[in-house]
């Protein structure tokens, strides 16, 4: 091994250990043949079995090659490049000279030995000691997402450049291909999340407010893990399918714990199954319409699980068992630590990715679905009896398709490719077997495919009675924290937020007229320096509430990301008159929206705190319970 293979191959040690464990135990096929060209630059060249050959660069010069093959992109510091192909280095070496220092390279190679030899010809020294360059194999996709995952800002607020070796992948086209279609699905799933929680941002914050006596009111969801460990559990969706085999669900229902999703819940009545646990998560009011139908009487009868998002109207009809759960939301998770804390489950673009979160955290095992479609069919988009429908054309010849269970591709929509995705992701990382009995829909690559009634007779009988989780009990024993002390930080919360409104209200008095003088004199002029101090002053006044920024500082999301893309807008920008201007606009979104978010908060939240300052305790309300039960 030559020094120059030994220090490239050390700095890749150093940084991307699983990418240098892959290197080193790869055993050569000797496919690539080193030539060496006019330019003193070596290149190579692929010799397949078939006998077809390809030079991997340009037999002259690969440098000049590489550097024409730029020359008309940018590499912004808020974006990030997918290189496809890293051949022997030179398209990477000339993108890290010019790249901006915060600029993201994902260099992905679908050959090993393609990196040993650049190892071997190559100083690859400045490339690797960059932090903003990682290079990958194509077999590596989990260390790919999971590092995209980490940009998530650049993802949402910048550009993914995808730019193809075309050598490398007329050699692997499928193993580029199949890349290719899996970052782009990451990065939509990403970018619709975003999307998601920009237009959610203030329905969320009034349903957490909403929601704070049925916080109060839950016990942590983590009083369920385990509960159902190796018990056979199914997640009941409410897609087109359900209706084929829901009848077998009633035959069959002492073999199986239950968990639906709400949407599910009038189906199950109407087939008079009652579900064990009902699960809830979304905050718009028609997500709450969904329960208009199911009579109080049933309720009574079901286990809630919710997070602190879900619609205030669904908690208040469930007056038993309730459990909490967190989501990635910075507003939840300052609910959740009043009362104590509560696990939080990994982002969902579904309740029913939250169901199952819900049934692997329980241990259940094997885990199964039903009306989990995720596609359409002739019978329309969901279950009868299922109080939520689409209007929409199912027969839309413009609609992607995806494989069914059988194969046959099926119509459907982005967000469902992207529930999908997911789905995959997450089942890759589950113990428990999970087992497709929908009996229609898309097919959900991880899952077995089979009908409910070939699962059930897979299953023991009475397994439901031998694993009846006592729901009541644990939520009547786990509710026992401090309301008044609660209370009384959510009446400072709301104080707080009172103060922010008065404060950005006095900033954007003193914007306005700056934001005119920029239009009468066309942008061409800086304001007056004394306005900008005393918009300044009143930023950092702001600035010093940390706490409260961060606890809504997923309602500032869309401020966020313009806030990010503008401290590069002004790096490339040598007008100060026009930097000022953007900063004035940006500071007025600010504010404006930082308004928008106090009063909601506000408005949603001073009603419901006389209701916390007038809740009894949950050790009182386990004491009225206990004696009912005793009278009968």
């Amino acid at each position: 091994m030559t020094d120059r293979e030994s220090k490239n191959l050390s700095l890749i040690r150093k940084t991307n250990l699983s990418l240098f464990t892959i290197l080193d135990e790869w055993n050569s096929t000797e496919v690539y043949h080193e030539i060496a060209t006019p330019s003193g630059h070596p290149t190579l060249l692929y010799c397949g079995s078939d006998h077809s050959t390809q030079y991997l660069h340009d037999p002259h010069n690969p440098v000049q090659e590489a550097e024409q093959m730029i020359r008309d992109h940018e590499f912004r510091g808020e974006d990030i490049t997918i290189l496809m192909g890293f051949g022997l280095g030179y398209l990477p070496l000339c993108i890290q000279n010019r790249m901006h220092p915060d600029h993201r390279l994902f260099v992905l190679e679908a050959n090993p030995e393609v990196i040993l030899k650049a190892c071997r010809l190559m100083n690859l020294t400045s490339l690797l000691n960059t932090e903003g360059v990682r290079i990958f194999t194509t077999d590596q996709m989990e260390s790919v997402l999971s590092s995209l995952d980490q940009e998530y800002l650049k993802v949402a607020a910048g550009r993914i450049n995808k730019l193809i070796h075309p050598p490398s992948q007329k050699i692997y086209p499928k193993s580029y291909k199949m890349v290719e279609k899996r970052i782009e699905a990451f990065v939509l799933a990403q970018q619709d999340s975003f999307r998601s929680l920009i237009g959610q941002g203030l329905p969320i914050a009034e349903a957490v407010m909403g929601n704070m006596p049925a916080i109060f009111d839950a016990a942590p969801i983590d009083m369920l893990f385990g509960r159902l460990t190796e018990k056979p559990t199914v997640i009941v969706a409410a897609g087109p399918s359900l209706d084929k085999n829901i009848s077998v669900l009633k035959r069959y229902r002492s073999r199986f714990h239950v968990i639906a999703v709400d949407a599910a819940l009038m189906s199950l009545k109407h087939h008079e199954i009652i579900p064990d646990v009902v699960v809830s998560v979304e905050p718009s009011p028609r997500n709450g319409k969904k329960f208009d139908p199911i009579p109080d009487a049933l309720c009574e009868q079901i286990t809630l699980a919710f997070c602190p998002m879900t619609h205030p109207s669904i908690p208040k009809r469930f007056p038993n068992a309730k459990f909490i759960f967190g989501n990635p939301n910075s507003l939840c998770r300052w609910s959740l630590s009043l009362m104590g804390g509560a696990a939080e489950f990994p982002y969902g673009f579904s309740v029913a990715h939250f169901a199952f979160y819900l049934a692997r955290e329980m241990g259940a095992n094997p885990i199964h679905f039903i009306g989990l479609d995720l596609a359409f069919s002739p019978e329309g988009d969901h279950a009868k009896h299922c109080p939520t429908a689409w209007n929409m054309d199912t027969a839309d010849k413009s609609l992607p398709t995806v494989p069914g269970i059988h194969g046959d591709p099926l119509p459907t929509i982005s967000q469902f490719i992207r529930m999908i995705t997911l789905f995959e992701k997450e089942i890759r990382n589950t113990r428990a077997r999970c087992i497709d009995a929908s009996e229609g829909g898309a097919h959900i690559p991880g899952t077995e495919v089979m009908t409910l009634e070939e699962a059930a007779n897979g299953c023991p009988e009475n397994t439901w009675m031998q694993s009846t989780v006592p729901y009541h009990e644990l939520w009547s024993k786990n509710r026992h924290f401090d309301i008044p002390k609660a209370a009384a930080v959510v009446s400072a919360f709301l104080e707080e937020a009172g103060v922010l409104e008065a404060m950005c209200r006095s900033a954007l008095s003193l914007i306005q007229p700056i934001s005119d003088y920029f239009i009468n004199n066309n942008g061409t002029t800086r304001a007056n320096d004394g306005q900008i101090e005393q918009i300044n002053d009143i930023a950092n006044r702001v600035d010093r509430h940390s706490d409260f920024l961060e606890s809504v500082k997923d309602q500032m999301a869309e401020v966020v990301l313009n806030q990010f893309r503008l401290q590069y807008q002004k790096e490339r920008m040598s007008d100060a008159a026009r930097r000022q201007r953007l900063e004035i606009d940006a500071s007025h979104h600010f504010f404006n929206r930082l308004i928008e978010v106090t009063e909601r908060i506000r408005q949603s939240g001073i009603p419901i705190l006389a209701q916390l300052q007038s809740m009894p305790t949950p050790r009182d309300i386990s004491i009225k319970y206990a004696t009912r039960e005793i009278i009968g």
